[in-house]
């Protein structure tokens, strides 16, 4: 999630591919254009997924804790709390509503602030898992900001208390592990990332993996954060960012000449218009944490169709399916896979793939992975009869986007 697409306007793919196609080598930056019809969308809140997901074993590893927070849950803890939200967040149906990315922002805000306790976070982060959970998921790693409790005025131990409790009630109930990512703001200043660094460093709890930084991705030079991530990072925790998504590869690059250590990067999508950086992530052996249903409903790609999340999955880097802010993208984890299968034409096995790229790149310890890893599998069916060929396992083909010109150097 990033901070800093202006109202009325977002930035898109299409109009610069035939300008990456010409120039392979140069790094391109999408263009504003007005915030897309979601009427227009066969994969928007407004149309079902098609394809049944529900037998394949899952994993979400960049969601953010306070966007997990359904509307039924919002407004348990609103009343509870004593809190008013405002009638206009809410539609009809009962679901989030906003209309461009400040109005996102505001929405996600405000629901944000009716948290005030350890029993707040205990509870979305196991409402959370728990739908998880029952949507096949077997792992998630939740982005936590200390910052959000200094903001409500919450010790911040006692939010981090709330979510351990959280995700130790949903694993005895729903068998679901999760891990946790602390995470600096790129809109606060480096040293304010030094010192999250330092508190997250001296957590030293289980759940506590990873290190993260989130925000705005134009705002302050991403070198600029190096000594926060050389402390995580000393005291052993995994470190991924947020790069790439409004903003250009170059940052990509940037990041990783400070940072050589991330392991993965949050979003990554506009490493498709710069082959030289997104071959070097590939070489290193980077996943990319891609969420096809927030670009889209922030206007990152006007709709699915033009996401490039097929073409960086059969040329580029290791990527995996993940869900952001899920509630106010209209979206779960079983239907950002089903999306998947449907818009992109992946099949079951490569959905697999998904899971397993998600879970051997994961912020746990090698025991939790073989574990998990064991149970990426498709449950068994019946042999086909004589003579009936199966589909199952077939190579998918990419749909065509009419931009795979812009892929050419790329190679899977």
């Amino acid at each position: 999630m990033t901070a800093e697409i202006s109202e009325g306007q977002t930035t898109q793919a299409s109009g610069v591919l035939n300008a990456a196609a010409s120039n392979l080598n140069t790094p391109q930056t999408p263009s504003p254009s007005p915030q897309h019809n979601k009427n227009d969308d066969q994969y928007s809140p407004l149309a079902p997924v098609v394809s049944s997901v529900s037998h394949i074993p899952k994993a979400d590893i960049h969601v953010h804790i306070e966007g997990t927070i359904a509307p039924e849950i919002a407004r348990m803890i609103a009343t509870r709390n004593g809190v008013t939200l405002s009638e206009n967040l809410f539609k009809e149906d009962g679901s989030y509503q906003w209309n461009g990315f400040v109005e996102f922002i505001k929405a996600y805000d405000e629901v944000s602030m009716a948290l005030k306790n350890e029993r707040d976070y205990l509870d979305i982060t196991y409402h959370f898992l728990k739908k998880w959970a029952s949507q096949g998921c077997i792992y998630a790693e939740l982005i936590v900001s200390p910052n959000h409790a200094d903001l409500i005025g919450l010790d911040r131990d006692e939010m981090m208390r709330g979510i351990y409790a959280g995700i130790d009630k949903a694993k005895s109930r729903f068998d679901i592990d999760a891990r946790i990512n602390i995470t600096c703001l790129r809109h606060e200043s480096p040293e304010k990332a030094e010192e999250v660094a330092v508190y997250a460093a001296g957590l030293n709890h289980p759940y506590v993996t990873g290190f993260n930084i989130a925000g705005g991705e134009k705002e302050g030079d991403i070198k600029a954060y190096k000594n926060a991530f050389d402390i995580a990072h000393a005291a052993g925790l995994s470190c991924t960012a947020h790069l790439a998504e409004a903003a250009s590869a170059a940052q990509v690059k940037d990041a990783l000449e400070a940072m050589p250590y991330i392991k993965r990067i949050g979003h990554g999508v506009n490493l498709i218009f710069d082959p030289i950086v997104m071959n070097d992530v590939k070489k290193r052996g980077i996943l990319l944490e891609v969420c096809p249903s927030s670009n889209v409903e922030i206007g990152i790609f006007p709709k699915m169709d033009e996401h490039p999340f097929g073409h960086l999955f059969r040329l580029g880097p290791k990527i995996c399916i993940n869900t952001d802010d899920p509630p106010f993208f209209f979206t779960d984890i079983d239907r950002e896979y089903g999306i998947v299968k449907d818009a992109f034409g992946l099949n079951d096995h490569e959905l697999l793939e998904m899971t397993r790229n998600a879970i051997t790149h994961a912020f746990c310890d090698q025991a939790t992975k073989d574990n998990l890893l064991a149970k990426v599998v498709l449950p068994q069916k019946k042999m086909p009869e004589a003579g009936v060929a199966g589909v199952e396992g077939e190579q998918a083909k990419p749909k065509k986007r009419g931009w795979l010109a812009c892929l050419k150097g790329f190679r899977r």
